[in-house]
Formats: structure tokens, sequence, C-alpha cells
């Protein structure tokens, strides 16, 4: 009976004394001074099951494909303003499926955090603004069924 004790009090002590393992470094943020740092494609979700597929030209254009799933596709297009400059950039729309009633105009992209595997981008225009994550797409992962 002794040694039952013994085995329980040297366990309870032992899982009791026990550390979680120390937590992962958080990936230092990288400065973003044109969307030539940006360049690539991006994708997130969110609670809605929307996709958000993010296409970024060095040439500072911006393609935002979202699928709304029953509700459709919708894209926006915008090309940067000659002169914009970090952290803010102005760019003028070419196509805003996603914003009917809108008229065209001019929207502000701001990258307020990127580490190269993620970006978080502010899109800011009259009507208000949108902040997401996104994660960079893998080479060779299919984004959009073929139908």
């Amino acid at each position: 009976m002794l040694r039952r004790m013994r085995a329980l009090v040297v366990a309870v002590i032992g899982l009791g004394c026990s550390h979680p393992p120390p937590p992962k470094p958080v990936a230092a943020e990288k400065p973003v001074t044109s969307f030539a740092d940006v360049d690539g494609e991006w994708v997130t979700s969110d609670d809605m099951d929307f996709g958000y597929h993010l296409y970024l030209k060095q040439t500072g254009d911006l393609f935002l494909d979202t699928d709304r799933g029953k509700l459709g596709r919708c894209t926006l297009h915008g090309h940067m303003i000659a002169g914009a400059t970090s952290p803010k950039f102005e760019l003028e729309a070419s196509l805003d499926e996603c914003h009917r009633d809108r008229p065209p105009g001019t929207f502000y992209v701001t990258f307020s955090s990127f580490t190269g595997d993620h970006l978080t981008v502010e899109i800011t225009d009259n009507d208000g603004s949108t902040r997401r994550t996104y994660t960079a797409r893998a080479f060779g992962t299919v984004v959009r069924s073929v139908q």
C-alpha cells in the first residue's frame, strides 16, 4: 500500500511540475515600401465561407477575386495611381463588381503586417474599410474549381 502511495505521489508531483513547451518564435515583420515587396498570390477565407484570392503585381495592380458561394463571384481590379507611396497606396478602380452601387473611383490599400508567409491588407474607400490576413498561396494548389 505504501509503495502504491509513493508511486502516486511521484506521478502527481511529476505531472504538476512539468511545463508546456515554449511558444514558437513570432515571425519577423518586414517593411512594405512598394508592391514589389508583396508581389504574388494570397488566399484567405472568412466565417461566412467566402473565399478571397488576392493577386498583387509589382507594377501596382491589385486583383481581388471573391467567391461568395451561392451569391456568385465578384472581382475588384485596381491600378496604382502614379506617385502613390507607402504606407497608404492610392489605386484607381477599373473594375468593381463587388460594389455595384458605388461609382468608380479611388480606394486606398495599406499593408499593415507582412511576414513573408502572411500579409494583412486593409482596403479603404468611401464606404469604410475591410481588413483581412492572407496566406501566401503555395505553388501547385488549386484555388478555383474548373466547371
